[in-house]
């Protein structure tokens, strides 16, 4: 009876909903692992432990060590793939660009720290 006396909203929406910790871990544990792996490099870009170049095999190699340490499986995640997923997150602060080095060219990852720390949330 108490309940049924109590005043409500006509109409209910997600907002009036809560977000409870089992929601959360829901919306994490389905989040694309090269989000999640982008979020952390925010995260360390933010506190200066990330550098502004990358070759692309380094990107990867660090890609492949983040899924690892989150326990994530990379199966058919490949260098290609890995560069393609990176490219469809339309970063805009993340630049693939061609670099000679010792006189061989290597795919490098050019990254705006700081435009990438706000495009990214800002977090």
């Amino acid at each position: 009876d108490y309940f049924m006396k109590q005043e409500c909203k006509p109409r209910i929406v997600n907002s009036d909903m809560p977000t409870t910790e089992y929601h959360e871990e829901m919306i994490k544990s389905h989040k694309p692992l090269i989000k999640m792996f982008l979020e952390d490099l925010a995260e360390k870009a933010k506190q200066g432990e990330l550098e502004e170049m990358y070759s692309a095999e380094d990107f990867y190699r660090m890609f492949i060590g983040y899924a690892s340490h989150e326990k994530q499986s990379t199966d058919g995640i490949n260098k290609i793939s890995f560069a393609l997923k990176v490219k469809y997150e339309n970063i805009k602060s993340i630049v693939k660009k061609v670099k000679k080095i010792n006189g061989k060219a290597t795919n490098m990852y050019m990254i705006d720290l700081d435009a990438f720390v706000a495009e990214m949330g800002g977090l």
